[in-house]
């Protein structure tokens, strides 16, 4: 099927189809590596729900901290900018663990609230 065809076939724009056929942009990575084991991920998480309970919820901006200072602790190195997490490693993460709730700022005890627990 040519993309002229597939576009009038599925009301796609026809440059939309082009643009994913012929690689202008990236799509997301499967099986990316992660630089944490998933026991240090889910100890994380658990670490994030334990302080939202507690009234401590944690920030974006707190939890990367957190993970550069485990990296720095282990001596493992990372293709980040001084070991921090940015966007998309963090957009991972919370893709990973979706029932956590992390916020740019830092809430009060009353709003710390996760709603879904860890099994």
């Amino acid at each position: 099927m040519t993309l002229g065809q597939a576009s009038k076939t599925y009301n796609i724009p026809k440059t939309t189809l082009a643009d994913r056929v012929y690689g202008k942009y990236a799509t997301d990575h499967i099986d990316a590596k992660t630089v944490l084991s998933a026991d240090e991920e889910q100890r994380i998480a658990k670490w994030v729900v334990h302080m939202s309970r507690v009234g401590y919820g944690r920030t974006r901006h707190g939890l990367c901290t957190v993970v550069q200072k485990i990296l720095y602790d282990t001596g493992r190195e990372t293709p980040f900018l001084v070991n921090k997490l940015g966007r998309q490693p963090l957009r991972g993460f919370l893709k990973r663990h979706p029932y956590l709730f992390v916020t740019t700022i830092q809430l009060g005890k009353e709003r710390a609230v996760i709603t879904i627990e860890i099994i």
